[in-house]
């Protein structure tokens, strides 16, 4: 028998972390499909932003990455910039198609420290892509 390339990673999330410019990727590593799936080499996460994807490559024990930088020349995680990541498991038989995009967006609105908000509304929606929206409205700020 032939082997077959591994499922998709699933139950990709990603976070933003704002005080180390650092982005989490986790993700659930891929069932087998069979006794002939060949065994994962690495995890192969894509980070996508406005300029082009960038490729980083973990070992296959790993289900966690933070990333910092995009490129081995050093190219940061930046702040007001959106990122669209994948993650696909790679194997001696191919690659996995690439999971559902994840997008982190760290937009950062105003700089300036709120001591003591006092928060107006607060919404949660979910827009037709699945995408969570929060929308929070101060009503002062000192």
């Amino acid at each position: 028998d032939a082997l077959q390339r591994p499922n998709t990673p699933t139950m990709v999330m990603a976070s933003y972390d704002i005080n180390t410019s650092v982005i989490t990727v986790v993700w659930q590593a891929p069932s087998p499909t069979a006794s002939c799936t060949a065994n994962i080499m690495n995890y192969i996460i894509t980070v996508m932003d406005q300029n082009s994807p960038a490729n980083i490559t973990v070992s296959p024990d790993m289900t966690s990455v933070d990333i910092s930088e995009l490129a081995s020349d050093g190219t940061s995680i930046v702040t007001n910039e959106q990122y669209t990541i994948t993650v696909s498991a790679s194997s001696e038989a191919g690659s996995s198609g690439p999971s559902a995009p994840v997008i982190v967006n760290n937009f950062i609105l105003q700089s300036c420290v709120v001591t003591s908000p006092s928060v107006g509304t607060v919404n949660v929606s979910c827009d037709s892509s699945h995408q969570i929206q929060v929308t929070v409205t101060c009503t002062s700020c000192t």
